[in-house]
């Protein structure tokens, strides 16, 4: 995921995948992250020392999916961006965001972060 770009208001999907060394050979694998032990967050702040609440948070905990989405076996997410978490936005925001993973094998993790950059649209719609 990494550096992000939207326009406000607008619905965006941003994915990623969980991954890990083999044990065994080193390279890089998918992780299950199927499961109610496997917890997604995603959280968007203006500057990553603000107190939360975020501005943008989401979370897929005990699979139960508030704007993330998981295909388990394969390690893909998707944070789901609805018009609502941006449309307050009254100038460009350039927001710090990570993705963290609480597992029982791992505990917590952070396993993306980057920036989200919401630029200011110019329709915006009435009915």
């Amino acid at each position: 995921m990494s550096n992000l770009v939207m326009r406000r208001g607008d619905n965006r999907r941003f994915s990623g995948v969980v991954m890990r060394p083999n044990a065994v050979t080193g390279v890089l694998e998918p992780v299950d992250i199927s499961g109610t032990n496997n917890n997604l967050w995603f959280s968007a702040k203006r500057k990553r020392t603000d107190a939360d609440p975020a501005v943008i948070a989401k979370k897929n905990v005990a699979d139960v999916e508030l704007g993330i989405e998981k295909d388990g076996l394969s390690g893909k997410f998707e944070v789901v961006l609805i018009p609502g978490d941006t449309s307050a936005f009254i100038v460009d925001e350039l927001l710090e965001y990570d993705v963290q993973l609480q597992s029982t094998a791992f505990g917590i993790e952070t396993i993306d972060s980057g920036t989200l950059q919401v630029n200011l649209d110019v329709t915006i719609p009435t009915t």
